[in-house]
């Protein structure tokens, strides 16, 4: 295994001149198109092959990194366990980093960075399974997620309100949800607004910052009319999507913090699918769509802030419609 990790080693260096040639700036994301159920086994399944070369690009994967030997359509063989990993087992469906051997290390990063001179990113520390980037000058690692029930949000509506607003449940399952409903009198937006807290699972002393946001929802009775969205100025059917409350620090004469919230990220949004594309017709109660938020640039959770994250759903003219959402998902980092 030494004698691998040595020869992976002069890999990185004979290509690293090539890879800058190349012009290959972000590692590709794929994914495993069959579960690996043997650890011996010499050849996955990918759902993309493009852009993979032979004996120059590595799989990562699970904490195991793997070096392409041979490629047959989306079948790649493989050697596996390399640069000093293990051979283990696979879902179908997982995540599969791809690129040049080099693009891959076997240590961590931290302090500060420059985004533009970076070979690659994400960053793969192969040993310890650590993922970073370089956001805001400074090293942080892709620490996990989570998940804020409906609990952590609140729903509102432009007018006409009916029926039942607020916390409930849906479907068969009895799910719980925070919902908004209106009647056919006109038309009307439908408002989410969720409290983005610390996530529980940290280390003290990092800081914390937001990658994305995705937000689920269901629409009954009549399906939603057609989204817009103004990605420079952050905004969905005019909402902010994010956006922060700053309070004063404690004292006997304070000024008060802001009625009306300020944007928290700059630069042009970006919303999965494109709200062109967003998903409007009706659900069955208790099954939801999805929506991605991601920032320009990754916001920090400042500890005297509070993070807001809003969404607004635009209905049709004069329909009455029910929407609901059983929450968020939220995907962070920790400085390192």
């Amino acid at each position: 295994m030494q004698n691998y990790k040595r020869i992976l080693s002069l890999a990185a260096i004979l290509f690293v001149f090539a890879a800058l040639s190349f012009g290959q700036t972000a590692l590709t994301q794929i994914t495993l198109s069959a579960a690996v159920t043997d650890a011996t086994a010499t050849t996955v399944t990918v759902s993309s092959a493009t852009g993979l070369v032979v004996n120059k690009w590595g799989l990562y994967v699970d904490r195991e990194f793997m070096v392409v030997r041979a490629i047959n359509g989306t079948v790649i063989s493989v050697d596996r366990g390399s640069a000093g990993t293990r051979a283990t087992l696979h879902l179908s469906g997982a995540t599969v980093y791809a690129g040049q051997v080099n693009f891959f290390s076997s240590y961590d990063r931290s302090g500060a960075c420059t985004a533009s001179n970076q070979l690659a990113t994400p960053t793969i520390n192969t040993v310890t399974g650590n993922i970073f980037t370089c956001s805001g000058g400074r090293w942080v690692i892709k620490s996990g997620y989570e998940f804020l029930p409906a609990t952590a949000c609140n729903s509102s509506v432009s007018g006409n309100s009916t029926g039942t607003n607020g916390y409930t449940t849906s479907g068969a399952s009895v799910l719980p949800v925070v919902q908004a409903q209106t009647s056919n009198s006109g038309t009307n937006t439908h408002t989410y607004v969720c409290t983005i807290t610390l996530p529980s699972r940290l280390i003290v002393g990092r800081s914390v910052v937001i990658e994305d946001v995705t937000f689920m929802y269901g629409v009954q009775t009549t399906g939603l009319g057609t989204q817009v969205a103004s990605l420079s100025a952050g905004t969905i059917n005019s909402q902010v999507v994010f956006s922060t409350i700053t309070y004063p620090a404690a004292g006997a004469s304070e000024t008060a913090s802001t009625v009306t919230p300020v944007r928290a990220d700059s630069g042009s949004l970006t919303i999965t699918p494109a709200v062109a594309s967003a998903n409007v017709a009706t659900t069955t109660a208790g099954a939801f769509y999805s929506m991605k938020f991601t920032p320009a640039s990754a916001i920090p959770l400042d500890s005297d802030k509070q993070l807001l994250f809003s969404v607004a759903l635009l209905n049709t003219a004069t329909s009455a419609t029910v929407t609901n959402s059983p929450g968020i998902l939220v995907h962070f980092s920790t400085g390192v």
